[in-house]
């Protein structure tokens, strides 16, 4: 792995990581909105707003994964990068110990409380009896789904990101067919969806672990020394993604309720197709950040910095260029996005365009700060990195969320365009006074 990520040719080798991660982030993409598509087909407007209820707890599962998996990979690609694979081992065995114990403390607390967790989420009597089933599966799938996730991060800087996205890839297509043979054939409905789901989570888990079994492996499970201090280098490292998944769940859950303060039922089932929208392409976005860790993380640890550099620059280019499509195609088919989550609905057909319109500005912006984010994580400059998915997701959009709609109801549908756009003129300015940066340009300036 070091010796390809160190010195093979930047653009191929940004490429190959690119595209890998692309291809299970599509997949993932694509059988996240085939499992809301079945259910709101299947079960109509009670089914998407039921699954907006349900984002919170997938936004708690996804936070924690990041967290340790990709705050231990990171620490595990700059050990490598100074040529220390033991303490890249401890490191790895650290994360998998702390993703052990928070499963265990999350299985604990939503098994026996699942309805009041659900009930706090914004789901009323109705909706909490409606996931009874569902919510069950999906709990039950939480162990799988989050070591899925750690050992996809450790797998992508063991220097096999393809084996990552063939999970990814095995998985969803097991969870699509388990859709549309349980819902439709099997008329299990929204519980059908459930079951699909936790299948999925099971093949790609272990296929994830095939790699425990492969000559290819270079890390391993190994005593940890400093463990309290390795822990907290660990969430330093992945609270930057940890926050920006954790607080899609609050605003998910504040927007739930401020929806049904302002409105009523019907645009609650319109957010909820656009939380299932807005996911999965900030899964696709996600992916860009997730293929330049690697090869940031241990360059940096090689002090390689010209390689830093340009695999920056090609990544914020590749951002922005996805983040523009993105936005072209939601502005295009706002109805028919609708039409393929909810049976028809005239009603919600008509209003629909007008709410995801305004909401899906973001994707113009979105692109910037994800990658931004990803970068300083990279960079191990974590204060910058958690800044700014603080004032992204948290800051900037809590406030906004609960004062456009007191200047004008439906302007609350701009709080994450504008959250994001705001966020861009500071990250601009970490751009300009990035310390990589200029102390590469100096030492270039001293050589010459």
């Amino acid at each position: 792995m070091q010796k390809d990520v160190l010195k093979s040719p930047i653009y191929p080798l940004f490429f190959q990581y690119l595209f890998a991660s692309l291809g299970g982030a599509l997949i993932s993409m694509a059988y996240s909105l085939i499992d809301a598509i079945m259910i709101g087909q299947y079960e109509g407007a009670d089914g998407s707003a039921s699954l907006a209820t349900m984002m919170p707890l997938w936004s708690i599962i996804f936070s924690l994964s990041y967290l340790f998996g990709i705050g231990g990979a990171v620490r595990m690609a700059n050990a490598r990068g100074e040529n220390n694979y033991q303490k890249g081992d401890e490191y790895f065995t650290t994360s998998f110990i702390l993703l052990s114990a928070t499963f265990i403390l999350i299985w604990a607390l939503f098994f026996p409380f699942k309805n009041q967790f659900l009930s706090l989420f914004g789901a009323n009597e109705h909706i909490i009896n409606f996931l009874d089933k569902y919510s069950f599966w999906i709990i039950l799938s939480i162990p799988f789904f989050m070591f899925g996730q750690l050992f996809s991060a450790f797998i992508r800087n063991d220097g096999r990101p393809i084996l990552a996205s063939a999970g990814v890839i095995s998985g969803g297509i097991i969870n699509i067919v388990g859709d549309y043979l349980l819902i439709f054939h099997f008329h299990l409905g929204v519980e059908g969806a459930g079951i699909a789901t936790f299948l999925g989570q099971l093949v790609n888990f272990l296929l994830m672990s095939s790699h425990f079994f492969s000559k290819k492996r270079k890390f391993h499970f190994t005593k940890p020394t400093f463990f309290l201090s390795k822990t907290k280098e660990i969430i330093i490292s992945g609270f930057p993604t940890f926050i920006v998944d954790l607080a899609a769940g609050i605003m998910t859950l504040l927007f739930n309720q401020q929806i049904m303060h302002y409105y009523d039922e019907d645009v609650l089932a319109i957010y909820g197709v656009i939380c299932n929208v807005v996911m999965s392409i900030q899964a696709l976005l996600y992916a860009v950040g997730q293929a330049i860790q690697p090869l940031v993380s241990t360059n940096l640890g090689a002090k390689q910095m010209d390689r830093v550099l340009k695999i920056r620059n090609m990544g914020y280019g590749f951002s922005l260029l996805l983040g523009l499509i993105l936005f072209i195609i939601t502005m295009c088919i706002p109805k028919e996005i609708t039409s393929l989550f909810i049976k028809t609905d005239e009603h919600l057909l008509a209003i629909s365009p007008f709410y995801m319109r305004l909401y899906f500005i973001q994707f113009l912006f979105m692109g910037f700060t994800i990658f931004s984010s990803f970068y300083f994580q990279s960079l191990l400059q974590a204060k910058k990195s958690i800044l700014i998915s603080l004032l992204r997701s948290i800051i900037f959009s809590s406030i906004l969320v609960f004062v456009l709609p007191m200047i004008q109801k439906d302007a609350m549908f701009l709080t994450m365009p504008l959250s994001e756009l705001l966020s861009i003129f500071v990250i601009i300015g970490m751009i300009i006074f990035d310390k990589t940066s200029k102390t590469y340009q100096k030492n270039q300036e001293q050589n010459s």
